[in-house]
């Protein structure tokens, strides 16, 4: 009797499942810190982009074979080389735009970041003004990152248009004074960030998770 069940038995790794695998552990990475949000989407982004490179590179050597066989008069060349080449340029937009947006979703995370930190900007007008994008747009986007947990702890205050963070909005009147979070600016000793964070509170890191 074969020693092993069928859930043991040996299956073929293709880039699919490959990806499929990633896609969990991204997900799972996700869930627990905002450092690994952003790293995993960071990871996730760049992976996405090899693929779809190494598939529009295979498009490419399609598109040469399928030059080559219609000069030989291979008919069998003709058609493999176009049926594969268009799998692999279906396969690789999807990936290479998705790879693109993750990669750019990082860059207006730590555009916001910055932002936040040294010019202590917490409405959403002031985000929108400064890196030319609607509102809506930067409510959404804030939103979606807050959802994905790129930030430690912050909500968007709806009535006042503002980015909250770490409560500051309730501890420093945000509601009713007006008066901005307290927080300041301080530079990563690991890696060089500027990162926000309360005054007289421990910083982490957003990026490598270095404290100081």
């Amino acid at each position: 009797m074969f020693p092993f069940s069928r859930s043991n038995e040996f299956r073929p790794v293709t880039p699919i499942h490959g990806l499929t695998v990633l896609r969990r552990g991204y997900d799972a990475m996700k869930k627990k810190k905002p450092k690994a949000a952003v790293v995993a989407n960071l990871i996730f982004g760049k992976v996405l982009s090899a693929f779809g490179g190494l598939f529009a590179f295979a498009f490419l050597l399609m598109v040469v074979l399928l030059v080559y066989s219609i000069a030989r008069g291979d008919s069998y060349g003709v058609t493999a080389s176009a049926v594969i080449g268009l799998i692999c340029l279906i396969a690789a937009a999807p990936m290479t735009l998705k790879g693109r947006a993750i990669k750019l979703q990082i860059r207006r995370f730590r555009t916001y970041v910055n932002l936040l930190s040294i010019s202590h900007m917490t409405a959403l007008t002031d985000f929108a003004q400064s890196t030319q994008r609607p509102v809506d747009f930067v409510r959404a986007d804030l939103q979606k990152m807050i959802d994905q947990k790129f930030f430690a702890d912050a909500v968007i205050d709806m009535q006042r248009n503002e980015l909250l963070i770490g409560g500051a909005g309730a501890e420093s009147g945000v509601g009713g004074g007006g008066v901005r979070p307290v927080v300041e600016a301080v530079r990563c000793p690991g890696c060089g960030a500027t990162n926000v964070k309360k005054i007289g509170a421990t910083a982490v890191c957003e990026y490598c998770g270095s404290v100081s």
